[in-house]
């Protein structure tokens, strides 16, 4: 733990933290998965005692036409639009491939950006997308009598809103280990499936914390003599908003307005 920091101070003013680590960074230098170094740009649009609006943009060199119609090389600076409500702890990213190819590439930038100065009080900003719970059951619907193997690879407890939905012992086990991640794997007899039922309100539990964006579920499923790894990574939740509404809201508060009538769908 860094000097004059204890865990009592760290643990209740996370938020705080992880605020100032953002709101504080005007740019950053990272290099993408294909090697190429690059500067990300932060700029805050909107803040609110809870809640930002800010963009992250991207340097890039692309090619145009001048007056005399010969091609040239250009600085272009492509953003996106970052939703980033405290309290929630829930982070929407706006997706659009001229800046990022993925919505992950601009939550790695956050991650890294904030987390470089959290580790300085021994804290660690996790993310994970929220998913629907409903895709894990359909899941177990599928293949009935098949899954072999399921396991939960959950992020330490740490808002009182996700983690009721877990147990007490989960919770109370993360918490005097110092966890950071757990996982549970449930496993069954080699020539036997498990039986999932969504009234065990352990097993529901996690399914409901891990898509609520605590962590991530793998399901083993038998063919035949052969075994098959299904993953719930897919099915991110995504809100339809038009660049015009956010640019036209005034106020975050009518920007969570928007977030909270959004029409889910599939990433």
């Amino acid at each position: 733990m860094a000097p004059g920091v204890s865990t009592q101070e760290t643990v209740p003013n996370k938020n705080r933290y992880f605020r100032e680590a953002l709101t504080g960074t005007k740019s950053y230098q990272y290099t993408t998965q294909r090697g190429t170094d690059r500067t990300a740009i932060f700029k805050i649009d909107l803040e609110s005692k809870n809640d930002l609006l800010l963009r992250i943009a991207t340097n890039k060199t692309v090619v145009v036409e001048n007056e005399d119609l010969e091609s040239i090389e250009v600085d272009d600076h492509p953003s996106v639009y970052v939703i980033v409500l405290d309290s929630e702890q829930i982070i929407a990213v706006q997706r659009r491939a001229k800046a990022f190819s993925s919505t992950a590439t601009a939550i790695r930038l956050i991650a890294e950006v904030v987390n470089d100065k959290l580790y300085q009080k021994e804290l660690q900003a996790h993310f994970e997308p929220i998913r629907k719970a409903a895709d894990f059951w359909n899941l177990v619907k599928t293949y009935e009598n098949r899954i072999v193997q399921v396991r939960f690879d959950i992020v330490t407890p740490n808002m009182s809103d996700l983690s009721k939905v877990l147990s007490d012992d989960i919770k109370d086990f993360a918490k005097a280990t110092n966890a950071v991640r757990t996982t549970y794997d449930i496993e069954s007899h080699h020539n036997a499936a498990l039986k999932l039922d969504p009234k065990n309100e352990i097993l529901n539990g996690l399914v409901e914390y891990s898509s609520m964006g605590g962590g991530s579920i793998t399901v083993k499923v038998r063919y035949g003599s052969m075994k098959k790894t299904v993953s719930t990574k897919q099915g991110i939740q995504t809100a339809e908003l038009e660049n015009v509404e956010l640019e036209a809201t005034g106020t975050l508060e009518n920007i969570k307005s928007l977030l909270g009538h959004f029409t889910l769908g599939d990433d």
